[in-house]
């Protein structure tokens, strides 16, 4: 049993980019996977909580087995809108853009020459307007299939929605995303997930809306009566502030944010010293591993 407290701790919760790895370390540690299997062991959740899709996240779910265990086979994507079961391959879409609001984004973009990636409805694709973009996330991701990213083509969209639009390098556009914001109005939230780099997301949708979500289907299927004092929540950016404001157990990276360090019940070491296996590892009571 894992405890902090007097809470039995039940679900362990991660971000990703800037917690679970980086760009020196594009991998899970031998460390992280190990902690999930003791996780694992002791009965514990173990989801993560991304603003990435998921089919971004394929090599990384893969890599500790996701859909191989009934305590790490839920996801969550797409800043909470998307939860996903990968046993049952089945994803709870939490809200999306309307079609019309879809196109209206898409028309605006595409007017002002931004660059975007737009999710596929069911978050298993993503659309590129610009090929070098393309290229270099699939290195990123180490993505080697060529049905999951896709130049981008308006009839892939035609008559569908989104629940999300993910903009990188918008220093330039500043002006160009408050023009968007008065013409989508209040349902369109931005959320920066790093300097220089924005998701449009339906507001509402975010990551502590998507964790709420998935404590409410476990609790449903698995009658497990998980509350927000048994989570620990692992972040360092701007897209996991909702988290922080709303679970009392949210660990910040050593390479956190200020704003996230400020609301942590705690700060473990960096994403590149294996700050979440080091703080999960003292939890457990788990010298090395």
């Amino acid at each position: 049993m894992l405890k902090i407290n007097n809470n039995e701790i039940k679900l362990v919760v991660c971000d990703v980019d800037g917690t679970l790895i980086s760009k020196q370390k594009p991998w899970l540690s031998k460390e992280m996977k190990l902690a999930i299997e003791e996780l694992k062991k002791r009965n514990v959740y173990f989801v993560i909580d991304t603003g990435n899709a998921s089919c971004l996240m394929d090599y990384l779910t893969n890599d500790y087995g996701a859909a191989n265990n009934e305590y790490t086979r839920y996801y969550i994507g797409t800043n909470g809108a998307d939860v996903r079961d990968f046993i049952e391959n089945k994803s709870h879409v939490v809200d999306s853009f309307t079609v019309e609001e879809t196109k209206k984004i898409i028309d605006f973009l595409t007017d002002r020459k931004m660059k975007f990636i737009i999710s596929s409805p069911d978050s298993r694709q993503s659309y590129f307007i610009d090929i070098d973009e393309l290229k270099e996330s699939k290195a990123e991701r180490f993505i080697t299939r060529d049905d999951l990213f896709l130049i981008y083509k308006p009839e892939y969209m035609k008559n569908k929605s989104t629940s999300q639009f993910t903009l990188n390098n918008v220093e330039s556009h500043k002006e160009d995303i408050k023009d968007l914001q008065k013409l989508i109005g209040d349902k369109m939230h931005i959320t920066w997930w790093d300097e220089f780099s924005i998701d449009l997301i339906v507001k509402g949708n975010d990551k502590f809306a998507g964790l709420s979500h998935l404590i409410k289907v476990l609790n449903k299927t698995n009658k497990t009566n998980i509350t927000t004092d048994n989570v620990i929540y692992f972040g360092d950016q701007h897209n996991d502030l909702p988290v922080f404001k709303n679970i009392k157990y949210s660990i910040a990276m050593g390479n956190a944010i200020d704003e996230i360090k400020e609301l942590a019940y705690e700060i473990t070491d960096n994403v590149n010293e294996n700050g979440v296996p080091n703080y999960l590892n003292r939890l457990m009571k788990i010298d090395k591993i």
